[in-house]
């Protein structure tokens, strides 16, 4: 019960609640209190009293109060009507009641605005960094001011959408999706893909993968299908994986695997597919439908040649080396040649 109250609503009034706090209470229970600088509200703040006075105002500076506005110095501007941000530049949140976005950061300091909120146009749901979208753009596009936008948004299918907006201080653009993650788990990026690097130079749109110092698998190749359970050499359901052949010197090692359930063969295959007739000749520039080349590096150490004399281009091994082709052309064997007829 307040100690200050209304004859017949005795429970409806005001009280001394602390040192410097008046309490204001309503039905028998504290609504809120009113301290030396600060308004506190114990239950939903309501601005809106009858139809013909909604949306009154309540502005803790009294110098920018209008109908349908709260104002709270310095932190927070929530606003019924489409306001600059050169109004509320001190605000760090804003909401514009005739919008469709509750913008944060620092709406007038050099393009840092962010905004969350629903296209206008789509109602597509978005998290905007550094841009915003205007109140009613029917186009959907961006506007920024001083730095590149971001935006992470739905894409009313269940799953989300990566976008840029590329220039840094101009209107009406239209996002651009880098990458998209659809509902059933699906990665689209449009761009490279880099795992452990930054940038190639080398590369115009694929997947670099730099495993730093590691020297085991940097692809690996897996289905429940398999177990094979050679383990000493890879995981039972990894069916194929590529790796350093040399620990320090680089190579790549392709090795297929395959385990007991289908034919004794074809572990790792190696097939080419012409969408022509194949060549025919038969000298130094001929062609195969499959190419197995053999290069060594240049005396100036930046591209590759031909090998010299006796060196060996292709080697057939199982433990020990079994067939050897050179540059010659001359093929070498650990035993004697024999032909045979299936």
């Amino acid at each position: 019960t307040p100690s200050h109250s209304f004859s017949g609503d005795t429970n409806t009034g005001i009280f001394g609640a602390a040192a410097d706090e008046l309490g204001m209470t309503a039905a028998g229970t504290e609504r809120a209190r009113i301290g030396a600088a600060s308004l506190r509200f114990k239950s939903d703040m309501d601005l809106g009293w009858t139809a013909s006075t909604a949306g009154a105002a309540l502005d803790t500076t009294m110098s920018r109060g209008a109908a349908g506005r709260v104002f709270v110095e310095d932190q927070v501007a929530i606003a019924a009507n489409g306001n600059t941000y050169t109004q509320v530049a001190d605000a760090k949140l804003l909401v514009r009641g005739a919008g469709n976005a509750i913008e944060f950061g620092h709406q007038d300091a050099a393009g840092l605005a962010s905004s969350i909120g629903s296209m206008f146009s789509s109602g597509t749901p978005f998290i905007a960094f550094c841009c915003e979208t205007y109140i009613t753009d029917s186009q959907d596009e961006w506007t920024t001011r001083g730095k590149k936008g971001s935006v992470f948004a739905g894409d009313l299918l269940g799953g989300f959408q990566w976008q840029t907006v590329a220039t840094a201080s101009a209107a009406d653009q239209t996002a651009t999706t880098t990458m998209t993650l659809s509902a059933a788990g699906s990665l689209a990026v449009s761009g490279n893909c880099f795992i452990g690097d930054t940038a190639n130079a080398k590369q115009t749109l694929g997947l670099t993968i730099n495993q730093a110092a590691a020297d085991n698998e940097i692809l690996s190749l897996k289905s429940s299908d398999i177990a094979h359970g050679i383990t000493g050499q890879t995981e039972t359901d990894t069916y194929g994986f590529m790796r350093k052949a040399h620990s320090t010197g680089g190579g790549l090692l392709i090795t297929g695997l395959t385990d007991s359930d289908g034919s004794p063969g074809s572990a790792l295959g190696l097939t080419g597919m012409l969408g022509e007739p194949a060549d025919n000749a038969k000298d130094t520039s001929a062609q195969g439908i499959v190419d197995v080349r053999s290069y060594v590096v240049n005396g100036a150490g930046t591209n590759v040649v031909a090998p010299a004399a006796e060196g060996n281009i292709v080697v057939f091994a199982t433990t020990n080396t079994r067939f050897i082709f050179d540059q010659e052309g001359t093929a070498h064997a650990d035993d004697v040649w024999t032909d045979s007829v299936y």
